[in-house]
């Protein structure tokens, strides 16, 4: 599956520790072609704007705490080292994971017939926060809030969500172009959080077998002392 759906297993295993906790892992499923680990908006449904941005800087992004659950089908969730995403870094997510053609979310929104495979291949890479029966088929839908707000018609704060609806016929879309009020808990709403991809244990391992390799060449270049034993 290259970059998608990573830990998937391990997420199985995450998911039962943190039941039995009461407080789940922030554990990413999407690696990005920018480096990006992005987590799975499923494990932070259930929170509103304004709770998210109690441990998230709404200017800058960066996490640090606890985001609390407010519903006994959730669990708390350590979010520190993430960043909140705005909603131009969904909307870039949402062309790689769409295979979306370039330009066509200059609007923040696209409609495509799903005989071109876009809302298939997104849901490749990340699983619904919420599915509908339609007869014979299911539609998988994708909600996530970003960081980012505008005034509605109402005069209310709203975040700007993205959203993708995959149906089982008809149009795939992409849009993040409405909100929730910043106060609104939506149970098929998780948050678009991301962090800076770790280095995995086997390139850290390459990484400090190259210094010891430049450690023992600068001991043995010409001019430098040779260790005497002590008899």
């Amino acid at each position: 599956m290259g970059r998608t759906k990573m830990f998937v297993k391990g997420a199985v295993s995450f998911a039962l520790m943190g039941l039995i906790s009461a407080q789940a892992f922030a554990l990413p499923i999407y690696l990005d072609g920018s480096g990006r680990e992005w987590l799975d908006p499923n494990s932070t449904r259930f929170r509103s704007w304004n709770d998210t941005s109690m441990v998230c800087d709404a200017t800058g992004g960066d996490c640090s705490g606890v985001l609390a659950t407010h519903t006994a089908a959730s669990n708390d969730i350590d979010v520190t080292g993430y960043r909140w995403a705005t909603r131009d870094e969904v909307r870039e997510l949402f062309y790689e994971i769409g295979g979306l053609p370039s330009g066509s979310l200059d609007a923040y929104f696209g409609s495509y017939s799903i005989a071109d495979g876009h809302g298939g291949s997104a849901f490749a890479a990340f699983d619904p926060t919420i599915q509908f029966s339609i007869g014979p088929g299911v539609e998988n839908i994708l909600h996530g809030l970003t960081r980012d707000t505008y005034l509605g018609s109402d005069l209310l704060l709203r975040g700007y969500n993205g959203v993708i609806d995959n149906p089982p016929f008809g149009s795939d879309t992409f849009s993040l172009t409405g909100g929730l009020g910043v106060d609104t808990r939506e149970m098929s709403a998780g948050v678009f959080l991301y962090r800076t991809a770790v280095p995995e244990p086997g390139t850290l391992t390459l990484l400090g077998i190259g210094l010891l390799g430049l450690l023992l060449a600068v001991r043995r270049a010409p001019g430098a002392p040779t260790p005497r034993s002590i008899s």
